[in-house]
């Protein structure tokens, strides 16, 4: 499942329309749909950690471990980083070690 069908989901479960969803979220209610429909994708973490908490979920959770990765390099290195992330994420690990690996780097880094 991608973002665009997890944020789906998680509204559809908190009983909220897009426009909801988009006034407890703090952004336009076109966002939302252009999200769901898969046109834009969010390229900052503020906007989604907004989202997550009008659903009562995580990032982590709507944005898949790979979605993390390409949304922080879209707000480091612009639309081309997150483009290069994005077409490595098949080969991104698997979401039990990305967990321990993320861990890992952040002692580090």
């Amino acid at each position: 499942m991608v973002f665009k069908e997890r944020l789906k989901e998680k509204r559809t479960e908190a009983n909220l329309t897009q426009v909801e969803l988009a006034e407890k979220a703090g952004v336009t209610a076109r966002t939302i749909q252009n999200y769901e429909l898969g046109s834009r994708k969010p390229s900052n973490m503020v906007t989604i950690q907004k989202i997550a908490d009008a659903l009562n979920t995580t990032t982590e959770y709507l944005l898949g471990s790979s979605g993390t990765y390409v949304v922080e390099a879209h707000e480091k290195g612009g639309a081309k980083a997150a483009k290069d992330i994005e077409s490595c994420s098949a080969f991104i690990i698997p979401p039990p070690v990305y967990s321990i690996a993320k861990s890992v780097y952040d002692k580090y880094h």
